[in-house]
C-alpha cells in the first residue's frame, strides 16, 4: 500500500470510520468559481458588457467548468463573449462570497490590459448572451454594474495601480484575521 494512500485511510478512519475516497470527496462541499476580466480602452474606460440573461452590466466573465483552472475559464470566456483571444492575464483579486443562489462561491478577477482602437474594433459580442458592449468611466461602472462586483470593483482597481493582488470577502480586504483555532 502506498504511503499517500495509507495517510488518505487514517485521515477518513479518524472523522467517523474509514470512508472510501470516492464517497469522501462526493461528501466535500461544493463551491462554486467564476472568473471575470477586466479590460480597459486607451482612455482608461472599462468594458461592460449588457447580458441578455440578467439584469444589468458585467464584465466579461462566467463559471469555471469542471476541471478547468480559473484563468482558463477567464481566456475561455472572453472567447466566447467578445470574440478576443487573450491569454496573458494577471490575477487581481479573489473574493469569497455568497452567490445569487445562495451558495458558498468565489470569483477571480483577472487584468486583461488595455484594448488597442485595433481590438476594440474587432471584438464580435457573442449574441445569444451579451446584447451590447461599451466602455464607460470607473464612477459610472461602479453605478452600472451588479451589486456584488460593484462592492469588488474600488478594491481590484487598487490592486491595479499597486501592481497587487488582494483577498476579499464579500467584496471587501480582510483588515483583521480571527483566530478561531
Amino acid at each position: 500500500m502506498s504511503k499517500k494512500r495509507n495517510v488518505m485511510e487514517k485521515t477518513h478512519s479518524k472523522a467517523k470510520g474509514w470512508v472510501p475516497p470516492e464517497e469522501y470527496y462526493a461528501a466535500l462541499p461544493k463551491f462554486v468559481l467564476g472568473s471575470s476580466v477586466i479590460f480597459f480602452n486607451e482612455s482608461g474606460e472599462i468594458l461592460l458588457l449588457k447580458t441578455t440573461y440578467k439584469e444589468g452590466w458585467t464584465v466579461p466573465g462566467g463559471t469555471v467548468d469542471a476541471n478547468e483552472s480559473p484563468r482558463d475559464a477567464a481566456v475561455r470566456e472572453v472567447q466566447e463573449e467578445i470574440g478576443l483571444q487573450k491569454g496573458m492575464l494577471s490575477l487581481l483579486s479573489i473574493d469569497s462570497a455568497i452567490n445569487f443562489f445562495g451558495e458558498r462561491g468565489t470569483q477571480f478577477t483577472f487584468l486583461g490590459g488595455t484594448l488597442s482602437n485595433k481590438e476594440i474594433e474587432k471584438i464580435i459580442i457573442q449574441e445569444e448572451e451579451i446584447s451590447e458592449y461599451r466602455f464607460v468611466s470607473t464612477d459610472e461602472a461602479v453605478r452600472l454594474l451588479n451589486i456584488r462586483f460593484a462592492a469588488r470593483l474600488p478594491h481590484v482597481l487598487k490592486a491595479i495601480k499597486e501592481n497587487t493582488t488582494v483577498y476579499l470577502e464579500h467584496g471587501k480586504p480582510l483588515t483583521t484575521f480571527s483566530k478561531k483555532w
